[in-house]
């Protein structure tokens, strides 16, 4: 139904008309029609001084006036006119008037309507150029998508079925929004749907500089959305987007500006992306049912296919919250930029402050958050979970920093800030990665939270090297990278052979706490060929099983702790033939101050292993308590330091020495047994103080040659030998200056 209607919508009491229609009604003061539309204000603001209270008289003025009391303001009508007037004691005063709509109906007749739908507006026939309508609704009264609009005869480009309607070549009607937040209703979509394509009305939707969705929102769509607009405020909230069964591989679901020029579309495009925008909510669902993505080539050997929920690919100074990218076959979330190629490259773009707070990325195909190339990104307090178990060929993480190896001019860079906590957990493969860190790479954290991971919870690899050797700089740091789960804990790979250490991860405090690994005979940390940790304050390996065959931590490649403090707790005291840590003959190592429970605390067979071991609890079947460096060692300095009421059974040997050139301190007041064994050659051991039961507390193999005991104290509790065993044993083996001078060495 279309009835004409005078009063104009948006006018008056009934809100403001745009900048863009009230200078067309300005620029017509002149005319008898704009002399019409200023009664028709005038007449608006007499109906709010009088109609509240019905004060509308007609009749001879005289009567009228005789109504009301003095300062009584009332409406009087006569001949075509409605005069507002405030009574006065003598009579009355004149406000303002305007004629009435009967008589402003010949002037108006065809310039305003009113329509249940915007179907029913486009039936008009033949509106006048900047006639204004009014819809009760998009598609039926009360839907929300209705509203006021502007009849525009040489209008002669698209429609777009939310700002813009057509219903023929030329003219269209153009919605007046002034400021107004839209919606999907103004869009012709529904609250909630299902296997309707909306994607072209949902980019309409969020192109507008105020949108919102309501709650309860749900649809689908069929990929590539843009966020391009700058400057704006978008609510998602708790909106649903529902990626269409059988959407082509490689399908993205929402792209943070236009995505990157390409040599074939450099010409007829340039850069759209957001500027100072901001983003709340929304979840897009990347509907795992479709197996084509499964099918895609790159994706039989681990590849991606490139679906993914949110591309964040060219950004400046935008926030985004809360958003869930969840059942994406490849990525839930990547951010991916080109800004280091040229500014005249085609493929440039930027995320320069793109910033993603409390984004839970769950059960996507590869990995849950990648970062590709970023000039300045930052993570706020991140879930990213259970990856990789829709897809089995994939790798399966939480996070996955991953430049690519391109040109030295062109390669990707990663400067990234986490924030908060960010937790991985239940991911089929890791929970954290760094590959091809020789690229320049930067990331800051304050702390992980990585559980029950299948492979490895956290993995530092390095894939690439430069032909011409440039080493990028990786910088790990923030409170504590907290690990636990059901695979391998720590791992750092090289496989690259730089004359550098090229993976230089740094970090203040590493905390390794296998929780639900009791058991496992799998779970071993490792720092491999030429990767580099480096620990400011702590590390700690807790409640490692006490079946685990191999070391807490095996490192291959290069441990820096210094003055940080480390210790390794298993789950249960019995013995442990594998060593806490393990230092491989290519590595370089310095651990610091080690606290380790049980077993053996360091299996050392480097060169220039440094450190200071201190055992703690132990049983009585305890193989090894202290250090073993091995005939592989050499000129490695350790302080062993035995607590009081460290007791070991007889026939062990807690320090062993089958290295050369070491430099060894050794305190142990309580031990049963010889304390140190010395198989190498040209070491020094400085007993600070052994005091045990043994028969020789410092035992020299046969094959043993220049070592030296020097100062400190021996005392051998059963006084069975004689401080010449150290010369009839070996080869120049010398006692120097020990108190007391008769002792059992």
């Amino acid at each position: 139904m279309v009835d004409r209607i005078v009063n104009l919508s948006g006018r008056g009491k009934r809100g403001t008309l745009s900048a863009v229609d009230k200078a067309y009604f300005d620029a017509r003061t002149a005319s008898a029609e704009s002399a019409s539309l200023d009664a028709e204000a005038a007449r608006d603001a007499a109906a709010d001084l009088v109609l509240p209270e019905n004060k509308v008289v007609g009749g001879p003025l005289a009567a009228a006036e005789a109504l009301f009391t003095a300062g009584t303001k009332f409406a009087w009508v006569h001949d075509g006119i409605i005069e507002v007037r405030e009574r006065t004691v003598g009579g009355s005063t004149l406000i303002v008037q305007q004629p009435t709509a009967a008589a402003l109906a010949p002037v108006l007749a065809g310039k305003s309507y009113k329509a249940d739908t915007i179907a029913a507006m486009l039936a008009l026939l033949d509106p006048a150029d900047d006639a204004i309508c009014v819809t009760a609704g998009y598609h039926s009264i009360g839907d929300g998508g209705g509203g006021t609009f502007r009849w525009d005869a040489g209008y002669s480009g698209p429609a777009n079925n939310l700002m813009i309607f057509k219903s023929g070549a030329t003219g269209a009607w153009l919605r007046i929004i002034d400021g107004i937040t839209v919606t999907p209703a103004m869009a012709g979509i529904p609250l909630t749907s299902t296997g309707v394509n909306y994607s072209a009305a949902l980019q309409e939707v969020i192109d507008c500089p105020r949108f919102a969705f309501p709650d309860g929102f749900s649809c689908d769509f069929g990929g590539l959305l843009n966020l391009t607009t700058s400057n704006q405020i978008g609510h998602f909230g708790t909106a649903k987007f529902k990626l269409l069964a059988g959407s082509a591989a490689g399908t993205w679901g929402i792209c943070v500006g236009k995505g990157w020029l390409t040599s074939a579309d450099a010409a007829t495009r340039v850069r759209e992306f957001p500027v100072n925008s901001v983003w709340y909510g929304g979840e897009f669902d990347g509907n795992i049912a479709n197996v084509q993505h499964a099918e895609n080539a790159n994706g039989v050997s681990g590849g991606d296919g490139g679906h993914i929920g949110i591309v964040a690919a060219d950004a400046v100074d935008c926030h985004w919250y809360g958003p869930k990218t969840p059942n994406w076959w490849t990525d839930g979330i990547i951010l991916w930029d080109r800004h280091r190629r040229p500014t005249n490259h085609s493929t440039y773009c930027v995320l320069d402050g793109f910033h993603l707070h409390d984004a839970e990325c769950l059960n996507n195909g590869r990995t849950n958050l990648v970062a590709v190339s970023c000039k300045d990104a930052h993570v706020y307090n991140g879930r990213f979970n259970d990856s990789g178990k829709i897809a089995v060929n994939l790798v399966g993480s939480g996070i996955n920093i991953e430049p690519n190896p391109v040109s030295e001019l062109n390669k990707d860079t990663v400067n990234l800030a986490f924030h908060g906590r960010q937790e991985m957990r239940g991911n089929i493969s890791r929970g954290w990665m760094i590959q091809n860190p020789d690229q320049i790479v930067n990331v800051t954290f304050d702390r992980y939270e990585i559980s029950d991971n299948g492979a490895v919870d956290f993995q530092f690899a390095q894939n690439h090297h430069h032909s011409q050797g440039s080493i990028g700089s990786t910088n790990v740091s923030g409170n504590v990278i907290q690990i636990s789960g059901a695979g391998k804990a720590f791992a750092m790979t090289n496989s690259a052979t730089p004359a550098a250490w090229v993976n230089n991860l740094k970090v203040r405090s590493l905390l390794v706490t296998p929780t639900g690994r009791v058991g496992s005979t799998t779970m071993t940390s490792t720092i491999a060929n030429y990767a580099s940790l480096v620990v400011a304050e702590s590390y700690e390996f807790v409640g490692i099983s006490t079946a685990l065959v191999h070391a807490a931590l095996i490192v291959a490649g290069r441990f820096e702790a210094g003055s940080a403090s480390g210790s390794v707790r298993r789950s249960l005291l019995s013995e442990v033939a594998a060593p806490a840590i393990d230092i491989l003959p290519t590595a370089r190592a310095n651990i610091g101050t080690l606290r380790h429970w049980t077993g053996q605390g360091v299996q050392d067979a480097s060169k220039g292993g440094r450190g200071t071991v201190i055992p703690m609890d132990h049983t009585v079947a305890t193989a090894y308590a202290g250090i073993s460096l091995t005939s592989a060692a050499r000129d490695n300095e350790y302080k062993v330091l035995f607590p009081d009421t460290f007791v070991i059974a007889g026939g062990t040997t807690p320090v062993s020495l089958a290295g050369n050139d070491a430099d060894v301190t050794v305190r142990a007041r309580a031990i049963e047994g010889n304390v140190v064994s010395v198989l190498g050659s040209n070491n020094r051991i400085v007993p600070d103080m052994i005091r045990a039961v043994g028969t020789s507390l410092i035992a020299f193999g046969a094959s043993s040659a220049g070592n030296m005991v020097v100062g400190g104290r021996l005392q051998n509790q059963t006084g069975s030998a004689s401080a010449t065993d150290a010369a009839t044993v070996g080869t120049g083996n010398k006692v120097v200056s020990c108190v007391p001078a008769a002792v059992n060495v």
